[in-house]
């Protein structure tokens, strides 16, 4: 069976009707018996069965209307005649999943003084100054309470009263109820003939929530801990976080608990600020769909002076194509996993797509880097070659500069690479070059103890031998920028662009040096363990649950990305879910995925051949 759909609808609004000329309340339907069939029938059409309703307000005068201790179907719905004609569509597609749950509220009384009003003295909780007690509701910006409703019923007698509901509503031999505020609102009672503590009402309120379940369905809405035995299907559980400042993290608690033992829905969802994000809650909780919906009417709500005018979109022919497709991914998804557990929830890296803008100024920055990189190996290769050269010149001065190059050119390209000499061959140089520097007078013009070699070796401030800082031109510099252009587009991962070329060939043009003079070559063709020299990161290998993971300019990592798991003991089926307003790519065991915005995918097919609805 497909995944549950739970819609909320109420039956009528209050409103004025100018009859006669005077203004008459009156109440509008919203949601007849008749109109629950025909979405019921519309959404059968569309593929959706397992739809569970909760009605709202269908007797004793409408939503907050008096004490249940009494049944009387509103006429504006249809009736009682309306009422029994729903049970028996309900009867033809029982085996669907269809289902009515008729809300009624136990815990509060909002019209005392009504017919069907029951007794003040005996039946309400007092507070510490022995006032009534009123549901209450605060308002953070104006800072005082705003609104004043129901009176709360004691908790001692809720069970009787359980019992009258009972012998009334059981006459239309409707199998399922929902018992409102029942499972989330608790007190204690300072009444001195009555008096108990919250401790004491939670097993109260827990004996008539097992007296219900015993012979009806029973549907429930916020789902304290102590009612969950006895809930069939739970509405508007914590499915999502506060967002408030100092959260920083979503873990979906309830769902990893429950999910696979209980049915439960999270909040509104046709009333969520943004349902892509609502949608993947639901995903990573595993909560049903949740939706408030009505028939007609739905341009009075907001004139009302109840909740009504909080319910800004109601409208059912308005939401019927995007309930339809919203349920359908939702479904796909986890559909065949209401039975399964939540096994593992995991926050993971993910890579931001930059846009083209960015990618480009990335690049330049890569590429601008890459040539400071070069330039600099490079004239750290030519100081290392100039130092050698200091320390090889004098050797063996022969009759010919030919013979002696060679000679040099042999010796340090041997020591450069340490196949011929090694540091004590370099400490003997050394050590020949200080006993010449000792015999050698400056200022004289003796060649044979001062050749034109041993200049590098003299102090600067001599006035005969000025230091020479060209040292390159007696090394021989090769730039092969065709090398350096592959070298740049293998460590860059992109095509050097012209602004690259130009650098590389203005490079070419100012070192390069081929006379005939040129010793202990250098080729220049390309940069050296580039990946561990950057300081730029803009692309990563790393896997998404690395807790080592290397970040980059674009890493996300503040908790947007998550990784599910369910799990049925043998089997398990994980989706990749994208919190984030951002398109990003998650690389997972070695697959690369990318989640637009608010997306989600899912890693496991389903067994039964069903595909993603949103695929073309």
């Amino acid at each position: 069976m497909r995944l549950p759909l739970y819609i909320e609808t109420y039956a009528t609004v209050e409103t004025v009707e100018s009859i006669l000329s005077f203004p008459v309340e009156v109440n509008k339907p919203l949601t007849s018996f008749k109109d629950v069939q025909t979405i019921g029938n519309e959404l059968r059409e569309a593929g959706i069965s397992n739809v569970k309703y909760r009605l709202m307000g269908y007797y004793n005068d409408g939503y907050k209307g008096y004490y249940p201790n009494r049944i009387k179907w509103m006429k504006e719905v249809g009736g009682k005649k309306g009422f029994k004609a729903l049970l028996n569509y309900v009867a033809e597609h029982e085996e669907e999943g269809f289902e009515i749950f008729t809300d009624v509220d136990l815990l509060y009384n909002y019209w005392p003084n009504k017919i069907g009003g029951i007794s003040k003295k005996k039946n309400l909780v007092r507070s510490m100054d022995d006032r009534y007690v009123r549901q209450c509701f605060y308002s953070t910006i104006y800072r005082t309470p705003m609104a004043y409703r129901g009176l709360l019923i004691s908790a001692t007698r809720l069970s009787t009263l359980f019992a009258k509901f009972d012998k009334k509503f059981s006459k239309f031999k409707s199998l399922s109820i929902s018992l409102a505020n029942l499972a989330s609102d608790l007190s204690s009672n300072f009444n001195e003939d009555d008096f108990y503590t919250r401790e004491e009402a939670k097993v109260m309120i827990a004996d008539v929530m097992k007296e219900a379940s015993e012979k009806y369905t029973v549907m429930a809405q916020g789902g304290n801990v102590y009612t969950l035995p006895y809930v069939d299907y739970l509405l508007d559980a914590p499915v999502d976080g506060s967002h408030y400042n100092y959260v920083s993290r979503t873990v979906p608690f309830f769902g990893m608990v429950m999910h696979g033992s209980l049915q439960y829905a999270g909040t509104v969802f046709n009333e969520a600020g943004n349902p892509d994000y609502e949608l993947l809650r639901d995903i990573e909780s595993g909560a049903a769909m949740y939706v408030f919906l009505v028939y007609q009417n739905s341009d009075l709500m907001k004139e009302s002076n109840d909740e009504f005018y909080k319910h800004y979109s109601a409208n059912y022919q308005i939401w019927r194509d995007d309930l339809i497709d919203f349920y359908d991914v939702l479904d796909y998804a986890i559909g065949d996993l209401q039975s399964w557990r939540i096994s593992d929830h995991r926050f993971l890296a993910a890579e931001r797509l930059a846009q083209e803008s960015e990618r480009e100024e990335d690049a330049r920055t890569l590429e601008e880097e890459y040539v400071q990189l070069l330039i600099r190996q490079y004239e750290d290769k030519l100081t290392e070659r100039n130092k050698l050269l200091r320390y090889l010149w004098f050797i063996g001065i022969a009759d010919s500069d030919s013979t002696r190059n060679t000679r040099i050119k042999t010796l340090g390209q041997g020591m450069l690479t340490g196949r011929t000499y090694g540091e004590e061959a370099k400490a003997k140089i050394e050590e020949v070059i200080e006993a010449i520097r000792g015999d050698y007078d400056p200022g004289t013009e003796d060649k044979d103890i001062a050749p034109d070699a041993l200049k590098k070796l003299i102090d600067p401030a001599d006035p005969y031998y000025a230091y020479s800082t060209d040292s390159g031109q007696k090394i021989k510099v090769a730039v092969d920028v065709d090398a350096i252009l592959a070298d740049a587009e293998a460590q860059l991962n992109a095509t050097p662009s012209d602004w690259l070329v130009e650098q590389v060939e203005a490079l070419k043009a100012s070192v390069e040096y081929d006379g005939a003079d040129g010793v202990l070559d250098l080729t220049v063709s390309g940069v050296d363990s580039y990946a561990t020299k950057t300081k730029n990161s803009f692309v990563t290998d790393s896997e998404a649950d690395d807790p080592a993971y290397k970040k980059t300019t674009y890493t996300i990592n503040d908790g947007s990305v998550v990784l599910v798991t369910y799990s049925n003991g043998t089997d398990t089926v994980r989706f990749l879910l994208n919190f984030s307003i951002f398109t990003v790519n998650v690389k997972y065991q070695g697959e690369l995925y990318t989640l637009g915005k608010y997306d989600f995918v899912r890693l496991d097919p389903r067994a039964d051949g069903t595909t993603d609805p949103r695929l073309p």
